[in-house]
């Protein structure tokens, strides 16, 4: 997957809110800049700032409301911008405002630093830059290679791209204890659980 370069639609989108607070919101479900078309557009149209797009206003407001909903995260904005945008030391990367909301959740991003500790050592880039402006703007999330191997918000003209796991799938792999693993084969042709192969049935067909 990382060599085709594959993308996830999570963002980090900066703008007000209806009362007028300066918020910094970390999204991983569809979005604005999910529709390659707005990517284009952004881009194409010369609309970027500093590689933030913008972000129609209803479309932010409309993130802001799925707060709470484990995929969407709000940050105070003052607060993203007095904390490091540098590589840091593992043991301090929790306790930075970006990442738990840019991993997903604390049980993730606990397990995420240890495997990033043996891989990478004790140091992780943690970066983030000021996108406030008159309209909300966004970037995708990128999960680094380079500078620290962290957690960054990539340009919109630029190559992005996240990895991460939905709730529900966890879920599932939790659940292979009793269900057994399933495996698509074949282009979603055939199906092989338990040592057996499986082939879907064509509707209409009849096995009696």
């Amino acid at each position: 997957m990382w060599e085709v370069w594959w993308l996830a639609p999570s963002v980090r989108a900066t703008g007000t809110t209806k009362q007028g607070a300066k918020v910094v919101v970390y999204a991983h479900e569809n979005n604005y800049f999910s529709n390659p078309a707005n990517v284009k557009d952004a881009v194409d149209n010369k609309k970027l700032v500093n590689g933030a797009g913008p972000m129609p206003q209803d479309q932010f407001y409309s993130l802001l409301e799925r707060e709470g909903n484990g995929r969407v995260f709000v940050v105070d904005y003052d607060k993203l911008k007095r904390s490091s945008s540098s590589v840091i030391s593992v043991d301090d990367a929790l306790y930075h405002p970006q990442t738990i909301p840019f991993l997903g959740s604390k049980d993730t991003a606990e397990r995420y630093l240890v495997k990033h500790r043996k891989v990478y050592g004790d140091k992780i880039g943690v970066w983030h830059t000021d996108d406030l402006e008159d309209e909300p703007m966004a970037r995708m999330l990128f999960l680094g290679i380079s500078d620290g191997n962290g957690l960054s918000g990539d340009d919109l003209d630029y190559s992005s791209r996240l990895l991460g796991v939905a709730p529900e799938a966890q879920s599932a792999r939790e659940r292979e204890g009793l269900e057994g693993t399933v495996e698509v084969l074949g282009e979603g042709k055939f199906l092989r659980r338990g040592g057996r192969l499986y082939m879907p049935v064509p509707e209409g067909l009849d096995l009696k």
